[in-house]
């Protein structure tokens, strides 16, 4: 890449301005039918430079909170007092001061409302209740409060203002929430509990009341969850002064005392993408990831072991991992981390005591995960990797007499969950040789592969190899949940779909999600390889797609409408990739395509042809769609149905890679290495080079020709600056590129 070109690379990426350029630029647009998308997370996470700073001060000053200059009497506060207490604007990290009243006085707490959210979001029922909750009496035990619950399952809360009682401010707290993402639900700041400036000096925490609706019971639940979740919080704080606790056991800790208390938590979540290392905390796109993932991990180490236990690892001098050893070891846990985190992957996807007491919950309402469906057991993949202390999950439904190989040389642990019509049987696969099961098919519907990376430092690479007899009919689909709306896009504009070759196959029939009655045309075209003009020569065309019924917000679970067109007529063979399209008829009413998310920011074989009178389009062409946080990508309920020519004969087949393709690299930001994965769909000549901010190549990690496939490579960035990096993948005469932050 010459400097000229690298800089018209960030002048992309700095301005983003490339529409009326480049197709497929990503248009956040919002779904018809649909809430604005939004969700709490917690702001103590974000204080990070806080918890460092009061922890240098406190060793720096080891004698400060025996010192006399903090408040040593009881506050006196009764109902009506007013009160200026100091708060962070989230969004710039500057301190400000929030006027309020305190509206009720308990045995524990006294709850302060800010003057301006009176009356709004905030009344006092909202106050009483809220004072009950953390004073006497809690969903899960209606004799005892929050405050009891956390102190008897965790510790002890500091004192530095002399007074036993907790305050609770609940507030709009400032973090730039703007009716879509995510916005701060609570937080607990130990700048609090030094004699600094912008210290209130004082135990006290922060509940957000906007969006949070204390007036409401959905409201007052969530702030009550809240609670819970800081006042760990503070008590962690208070045994780890000087060593602050591991973000992820922290966070994992307080996600414990919400469900201690019987407030409902975001279990579901980490289903949707379980390859994510254990302890690792990421950025706000994918944190509802790690709330769900601490939430499962530290509420199965509680049914597993006993509430005892976590009032070890609160209490133990030594944070972080190792400390989660000792606390285990001191409780009398014989059993490793690794073993628990084996065991803890098991039990997420059976969650079933009675196969054996490690592999399950207590809550039998938590989704399985299922992991990635292999929708033809005819395949092979290789430079596929899992995280450090992550799974990756292959999931087999369809096919007899299966035969699978994983190969890698890292000290992987695989495991088969065999399902039958009533239960699993839980089977080990060796690595590196072939692992057959002949009742695959009969007995056993289906088996999940979970491949697990025991090692809580380093990632590992591993390949498949599998076959089986295959008999009758496959589906091919990108969607992986119901649906949650559709797009009001213009009369013209033509909705795609594009599905890999299928090699041996025939296009049986194509099923699609309407939302109205009526009917509306579609055609099957060859992929034409490109996705700025993916319908190349036309295969099917036209094909109806019609429905006689309507449903209704909320939709009903299973989706009810869907339409079926039969193309058996066609023979239409699958060895090459093709697209599916449908186009918006002229009726404002006629049907429109359902859409769902799936994880990530890149296209995901969805495009949809937008014309100039679709809002903030200034340029005709293909684009992908994703939703207003920008983190996961649309995708149209259109699945195909193929049958396999040869019957009862296996026979490898690789479904390819339908187009060239950079994924954004992970983690990002990274230190010191990142994973770059990238696909193409024909063998050729390929360069991944990186380059820093000023246009200088610092490393070539790829030169040569290769065939199709996917393909992740491991950068190494540990000899270089922090800084902004710009990977760059040319293939033949295309090229995309990406930008990634090293910081150490």
């Amino acid at each position: 890449m010459n400097t000229k070109k690298f800089y018209l690379f960030l002048f992309l990426f700095a301005f983003l301005a490339c529409a009326s350029k480049a197709q497929n630029k990503a248009v956040m647009r919002p779904l018809i039918e649909t809430a604005k998308e939004s969700h709490p997370i917690d702001g103590t996470p974000l204080l990070s430079k806080e918890y460092n700073q009061v922890a240098l001060y406190l060793k720096q000053n080891p004698d400060a909170l025996k010192r006399k200059t903090m408040k040593k009497t009881s506050w006196t506060f009764t109902v009506g007092s007013t009160q200026s207490w100091w708060s962070v604007d989230m969004t710039t990290g500057l301190y400000y001061q929030v006027p309020s009243t305190c509206r009720a006085v308990n045995k524990y707490s006294y709850v302060f409302v800010e003057n301006s959210d009176w009356g709004t979001t905030v009344n006092q029922a909202a106050v009483d209740s809220v004072s009950k909750a953390f004073d006497s009496s809690t969903p899960a035990d209606t004799s005892k409060g929050i405050y009891q619950t956390d102190v008897d399952d965790f510790g002890n809360p500091p004192d530095v203002d002399g007074d036993p009682k907790i305050i609770i401010l609940i507030l709009d707290i400032k973090d730039g929430f703007n009716g879509s993402g995510a916005y701060i639900a609570g937080y607990f700041n130990p700048v609090n509990e030094i004699n600094q400036p912008y210290s209130n000096k004082a135990e006290i925490y922060y509940v957000d009341c906007n969006p949070t609706d204390l007036t409401t019971a959905n409201g007052i639940t969530l702030a009550m969850g809240t609670t819970a979740h800081e006042f760990q919080h503070m008590i962690n704080w208070n045994y780890h002064q000087t060593d602050p606790e591991l973000t992820f056991i922290n966070e994992g800790l307080s996600q414990q005392a919400t469900d201690n208390c019987g407030y409902p938590l975001d279990f579901d979540s980490y289903a949707n993408d379980v390859n994510k290392p254990l302890f690792s905390w990421g950025t706000t796109s994918d944190v509802l990831n790690d709330y769900s993932r601490a939430a499962r991990y530290f509420v199965y180490l509680k049914n597993q072991f006993g509430i005892g236990l976590s009032k070890r690892i609160v209490q133990d001098s030594v944070t972080g991992v190792a400390g989660l050893q000792n606390a285990l070891t001191g409780y009398g846990v014989s059993a490793s981390l690794n073993q628990i985190f084996v065991n803890w992957c098991i039990a997420n996807s059976i969650n079933d005591k009675t196969i054996n007491p490690a592999y399950g919950y207590d809550h039998s309402y938590l989704t399985r995960i299922k992991g990635t469906t292999i929708p033809f057991p005819i395949v092979s993949d290789s430079n596929l990797f899992v995280y450090n202390n992550a799974v990756d999950n292959l999931n087999y439904t369809t096919g007899s007499n299966l035969k699978i190989e994983f190969t890698s040389g890292s000290n992987l642990i695989v495991k088969a969950l065999e399902k039958d019509s009533t239960s699993y049987n839980i089977v080990d696969v060796p690595l590196n040789q072939q692992f057959s099961e002949p009742l695959f098919g009969s007995t056993y519907k289906s088996i999940q592969f979970m491949v697990i990376n025991p090692d809580t430092s380093n990632y590992a690479y591993y390949s498949y190899q599998s076959s089986a007899d295959i008999k009758g009919e496959t589906v091919l689909q990108w969607d992986e949940n119901e649906p949650i709306g559709y797009y009001n896009i213009s009369t013209g504009d033509t909705q795609c779909v594009i599905f890999n070759s299928f090699a041996g196959g025939v296009l049986d029939s194509i099923r699609v999600a309407l939302r109205r009655a009526g009917s509306t045309r579609g055609g099957v075209w060859e992929y034409s390889g490109s996705p700025t003009s993916p319908l190349g020569t036309p295969i099917i065309n036209p094909i109806t797609a019609t429905i006689s019924t309507e449903t209704t917000v909320p939709y009903p679970v299973p989706y009810q409408n869907w339409t079926t067109i039969d193309l058996r007529s066609y023979s239409m063979s699958t060895d090459n990739p093709f697209a599916v399209a449908f186009t918006v008829g002229k009726v404002p009413t006629a049907p429109a395509l359902m859409v769902s998310y799936y994880p990530g920011s890149s296209p995901y074989y969805n495009y949809t042809y937008l014309q100039t009178s679709d809002q903030n389009i200034s340029t005709p062409g293909w684009y992908y769609f994703t939703n207003p946080t920008g983190d996961s990508v649309a995708v149209y309920l259109i699945r195909a149905y193929v049958h396999y020519k040869t019957t009862g004969v296996s026979k490898e087949v690789e479904l390819m890679p339908a187009k060239f393709n950079v994924n954004q690299n992970y983690p990002n930001p990274f230190n010191p290495s990142t994973l770059i994965s990238y696909s193409i769909p024909k063998a050729n000549h390929v360069v991944v080079e990186i380059y820093n901010m000023l246009g200088q190549k610092v490393e070539t990690l790829v030169n040569k020709f290769q065939d199709a496939g996917n393909y992740k490579l491991n950068f190494n960035a540990g000899s270089l600056p922090s800084g902004v990096y710009i990977y760059n993948v040319r293939y033949g005469n295309l090229e995309q590129s990406k930008k990634m932050i090293f910081l150490k």
